[in-house]
């Protein structure tokens, strides 16, 4: 009974450890169209996946489709030896293909997708540039509508299976004529194959190539610091954790470990927003017996949640080591210590010259003289920043569309890298600014084929809708207004009671007594 338990025990063990890894199936289009692409899809997603994303239990599977689909790479990621050897067979692909099949690719993929280990959950990444278009005599050479309801099929078994499926619009195919269409070939149903598998299609020229693993998959990347500079025994570390995904993650570091020990003093744990980066700070303890001096530690992390895709957990620290070993050892140097003294005497300058000028202010003539900068000052302080606020998107993302915009400047608004942001729907950074030109506000489309109701700036824009369309055709409008924090708001609302004097409110009457001045006796 006890041994029927143990294994029990050691089994539920095992499936949970498996149930941590993930399996990555890229499925890439290698017909001809693909060639002035394809070296930059090799090394800024597959390798990057290979040598920088996937973890042990991990596995890759690269599948290509062309006249018709293949399997290229099967790899369990156990051993990194094994990932060089499998870098080379990637480069030695070439898309030559002279036909695109993508109704046997689709049903390609489920198949080969469903007879994976299902213990590992899997994620889809498609690159294609969606045109359908079989060699002569194949069976999926259909019309417009026969092509549809053949990949409504295979995506409704995918779909089914809650497999994770991104989809990547590789530039060069081009839909060929009414004719071919009729025929079954040079159609492009990229569109209503994503809008069935109910997946969000990227497309290749929206990203740079330096991002497209994190924008195509949503794994998260963490960055170490250049260097920490001198530090004691226990310091704390700035990690840059950034979220490339659209929903708000949760980071818990439960680990950092050198060769020789462990240093975390305590989990650390940061909540960091949809596209955005946040500093998780771990706080470290050096092992004793670390010789003074510079050193590069070369440490490994551990996060909490598996689930969590977050790369690299390996980096370097670099610092240098001052002990506290006594007063003699680690006093400052001369040359230090005369800086220090040589600031204390300029903040003691200063702090006299304000109080000389605060007195000096009480003067008639220096308040003249300092009329103008204290009218500017005013000015400034009465400028509101602005907070972009865009129908049907998550507006509790903190400050991050809270920013002011002052005269004769102007912000940029946008997809990521712009200073208000639009994340509802795939949006290029810059679309569009906001200027302010000290007497108004106006919005100036930069990328007029956003904004169909735009032909030129709209001035006074406050309050006003703006709307915009996506490439893909999906609309959202957005608004600017003055921001006004809650607190404000509450004093508004404080405000706005009526005060009541005692005298005012009537006094109770005794029981019995009848109010004076009423003759009638009613």
């Amino acid at each position: 009974m006890k041994k029927a338990l143990v294994i029990v025990a050691l089994l539920g063990i095992a499936l949970t450890g498996w149930s941590e890894g993930i399996d990555v199936i890229v499925m890439v289009d290698t017909s001809e169209s693909m060639f002035p692409v394809f070296d930059d899809v090799v090394n800024y997603l597959l390798r990057d996946l290979l040598e920088n994303r996937l973890h042990t239990g991990d596995s890759f599977h690269l599948l290509s489709f062309a006249d018709t689909p293949e399997q290229e790479i099967q790899l369990d990621i156990e051993d990194r030896g094994d990932v060089t050897a499998v870098i080379d067979r990637i480069l030695l692909l070439r898309p030559l293909g002279q036909y695109t099949d993508l109704v046997a690719a689709v049903d390609f993929l489920y198949g080969y997708t469903e007879a994976i280990d299902a213990q590992n959950r899997k994620l889809i990444l498609l690159l294609t540039d969606g045109i359908h278009d079989p060699p002569p005599g194949s069976p999926n050479r259909l019309d417009e509508q026969g092509v549809v309801a053949r990949l409504l099929e295979s995506s409704q078994k995918i779909r089914q299976e809650g497999w994770d499926v991104h989809i990547l619009r590789m530039p060069g195919g081009e839909a060929v004529g009414e004719a071919s269409e009729a025929s079954g070939s040079g159609i492009d149903v990229l569109d209503q194959l994503s809008d069935q598998l109910e997946s969000e299609v990227l497309a290749y020229e929206d990203v740079e190539k330096e991002s497209l693993t994190d924008q195509l998959t949503g794994f998260s990347t963490l960055k170490f610091p250049d260097s920490l500079g001198r530090v004691r025994r226990n310091f704390s570390v700035p990690l840059a954790v950034r979220n490339n995904s659209e929903q708000s993650r949760d980071y818990t570091l439960v680990g950092m470990e050198s060769a020789s020990a462990a240093l975390l003093r305590r989990p650390a744990k940061v909540t960091v927003p949809a596209n955005q980066t946040a500093d998780l700070v771990a706080y470290l303890r050096l092992p004793s017996g670390i010789e003074p001096g510079a050193h590069d530690l070369a440490v490994s992390l551990e996060f909490s949640d598996p689930q969590v895709r977050i790369s690299p957990l390996q980096g370097t620290l670099t610092f240098e080591y001052v002990p506290v070993v006594g007063w003699k050892e680690a006093r400052l140097p001369l040359p230090y210590l005369l800086y220090a003294l040589g600031a204390l005497i300029l903040i003691g300058v200063i702090i006299l010259l304000v109080f000389v000028i605060r007195h000096r202010m009480q003067d008639a003539a220096f308040d003249r003289l300092f009329a103008g900068v204290a009218e500017t000052r005013r000015r400034r302080k009465s400028i509101r920043p602005l907070i972009l606020k865009v129908d049907s998107q998550n507006p509790n993302i903190g400050t991050r569309n809270i920013r002011p915009v002052p005269p004769s400047s102007r912000r940029s608004v946008g997809g990521d890298g712009s200073t208000f942001l639009i994340y509802y729907i795939p949006m290029p950074r810059r679309i569009g600014d906001i200027r302010n030109d000290g007497k108004k506000y106006s919005f100036v489309p930069r990328r007029p084929e956003f904004f169909p109701d735009l032909s030129k700036p709209l001035d006074h824009c406050l309050d006003k809708p703006i709307r915009a369309v996506s490439s893909r055709g999906r609309e959202i409008t957005f608004h600017f207004h003055e921001y006004v924090s809650p607190l404000e708001q509450l004093n508004r609302l404080m405000r706005s009671v009526p005060k009541y004097h005692i005298g005012d409110v009537p006094l109770k009457q005794s029981p019995g007594k009848q109010p004076q001045g009423r003759g009638d006796g009613k």
